[in-house]
């Protein structure tokens, strides 16, 4: 019989990128009242074995129409990988950068006017 060759494997508890995406939709849907949330479309790209996440931004009451906030992509490694937001990438090299990346996004002027508005379009009688 052979033997084992691997090192004793200890997994960290790394939160993954989709992770913190699905918990950000959670936090939408919360603060809105399920009136507008949030989802994540993963793919892979099969282009150097990349992995793609979309956010997208979810109107249940309009026909569940759906916009794409943001995409990120990585590799089998979490970090670093790569946010695109309004057609201009950014790197994060940690869960940190990328947090911070998130912020801004839901922040920007552009993302607080495309929630704003499906709000106010959804709740119309």
């Amino acid at each position: 019989m052979s033997e084992n060759l691997w090192p004793q494997i200890d997994p960290i508890k790394i939160i993954s990128p989709k992770a913190l995406m699905l918990e950000q939709a959670d936090f939408l849907a919360e603060s809105t009242r399920q009136i507008i949330k949030g989802e994540v479309l993963t793919n892979p790209t099969g282009v150097n074995d990349q992995i793609t996440h979309d956010f997208r931004i979810v109107a249940p009451k309009l026909n569940n129409y759906k916009f794409n906030l943001f995409q990120i992509q990585h590799g089998v490694l979490l970090y670093p990988l790569t946010v695109i937001f309004r057609n201009i990438s950014t790197k994060a090299d940690s869960e940190k950068d990328f947090q911070d990346i998130m912020k801004g996004i839901f922040n920007d002027e552009s993302t607080k006017k495309i929630v704003t508005s499906l709000y106010s379009q959804s709740i119309e009688k």
